[in-house]
């Protein structure tokens, strides 16, 4: 399964970090995944739709059940 997001705006300044909160539904969107179980995430830049000049710096990820 695919999520996306599409409402980030770029902070104007270099070096400014954005936070994207990016939601996955138990079952299909993960697999079914389990605490303590390895797994792939898959990060892409559709450069099709993104109108933001430069290059993106993926950080950090975090996961958390809510």
């Amino acid at each position: 399964a695919v999520n996306s997001v599409d409402n980030t705006t770029v902070p104007g300044t270099a070096g400014l970090v954005d936070i994207v909160t990016v939601t996955f539904t138990d079952g299909a969107d993960m697999d079914s995944v389990a605490v303590g179980e390895l797994f792939r995430l898959k990060v892409t830049r559709d450069a099709v739709s993104d109108d933001a000049a430069g290059d993106a710096e993926l950080v950090a990820v975090e996961i958390k059940e809510t």
